[in-house]
């Protein structure tokens, strides 16, 4: 909220395909386009006052999966791009089920490399490299918002992440429930708890209908300073 400034409005359209190839084999895919337009806000913008901001992101990614009888391998590769910040990543994971198919161990990792060529010339082709994998993430490199004037973080971040999910088929509704809880926390001193709980429901033959409820909270960064509100330097 800003009084006398029409905030920030996201319009983003979506489009995600699924395709299966012979009985071991599906191709997945998704194409994102997103518009940010808005008042950037004051006391977080470098540029002057409360500017104008029209941002414009192309974001695509390609995901080949091999199912086998109690186990499934991925690899997926995806970019996103805007005029000041290209994202590209790989990524690879395997799901190993017990017998009853009621336990599964998951792995997963995955890199991405960043390049950061914001427009008020803060930083110039700055790089920042990120290897998250299921039980941990690691980022170095440029990890500050060149955009927010008192922007100034350590440029290396490690953390640790850990999950529990547990779901639990209801025959009398056909249904399933799924939850899932998520503890992170890293070297900047932030804690962040989230949990989630879903109903799958089918619907006929070829439909299903998952409504969810999904709560987040988190600490603020140990070195975090809300600036003040004339956006002067202190």
């Amino acid at each position: 909220s800003q009084p006398g400034f029409q905030r920030i409005r996201v319009e983003e359209p979506a489009l995600y395909g699924l395709l299966p190839i012979g009985e071991h084999l599906s191709l997945s895919g998704s194409a994102v386009y997103d518009v940010v337009s808005g008042a950037s806000p004051r006391v977080y913008s470098s540029t002057s006052s409360a500017s104008r901001v029209h941002e414009k992101r192309y974001s695509g990614d390609a995901k080949l999966t091999y199912y086998a009888d109690r186990s499934s391998y991925g690899f997926s590769a995806a970019r996103s791009q805007e005029h000041d910040y290209i994202s590209n990543s790989v990524a690879g994971d395997a799901v190993f089920a017990t017998a009853d198919n009621n336990t599964a161990t998951n792995i997963a990792l995955s890199a991405r490399r960043d390049t950061i060529n914001p427009t008020n010339d803060l930083v110039n082709h700055e790089h920042r490299t990120t290897s998250p994998g299921l039980v941990g993430l690691t980022s170095h490199g440029y990890l500050s918002d060149p955009y927010k004037l008192f922007d100034n973080r350590p440029r290396k971040r490690n953390g640790e992440t850990g999950s529990l999910r547990w779901n639990h088929h209801i025959g009398a509704y056909a249904a399933t429930l799924r939850s899932s809880y998520r503890l992170f926390h890293d070297t900047y001193g932030i804690w962040s708890h989230s949990a989630e709980v879903q109903w799958v429901q089918p619907v006929g033959l070829h439909w299903v209908l998952t409504p969810g409820l999904r709560y987040y909270t988190q600490n603020a960064a140990r070195f975090y300073v809300d600036p003040p509100a004339n956006g002067a330097p202190f």
